[in-house]
């Protein structure tokens, strides 16, 4: 009996470029949000 060889699947890019793109405006903003707030805590508390 011959065994079945199971081949990972490759991703597809396509479908995900939307996920990608979105996780990437995410990350962009969120880290100017965190440089305005350190720059801003660093005028209001000193």
């Amino acid at each position: 009996m011959k065994e079945k060889v199971v081949k990972p699947e490759v991703m597809d890019p396509a479908p995900n470029q939307d996920t990608y793109d979105g996780f990437m405006t995410l990350t962009k903003w969120s880290a100017g949000g965190v440089v305005v707030v350190l720059i801003a805590m660093a005028i209001f508390l000193l």
